[in-house]
């Protein structure tokens, strides 16, 4: 019998919060381009899940692909 490892899921929020530190980006920064409050991407940050569309445009204003952000592991 075949036993699978389920692999921990990937906290979204926080993979977008390290790459924006790594890329030396500031919440407000991100904020002013998807036009949206510091707070809100901040809350993002947090957040363990997050729609492909939020992470399609958060990874346009990071200058990365979505997959980057999905796979990111330090």
């Amino acid at each position: 019998m075949e036993h699978k490892i389920k692999q921990p899921s990937k906290h979204m929020g926080r993979n977008i919060g390290r790459m924006r530190e790594m890329l030396g980006i500031k919440q407000d920064v991100v904020a002013d381009k998807l036009g949206l409050s510091q707070q809100k991407i901040s809350k993002i940050e947090q957040s363990e899940t997050v729609d492909d569309d939020t992470l399609e445009k958060v990874a346009e204003a990071l200058g990365v692909t979505k997959d980057a952000i999905q796979n990111f592991d330090e």
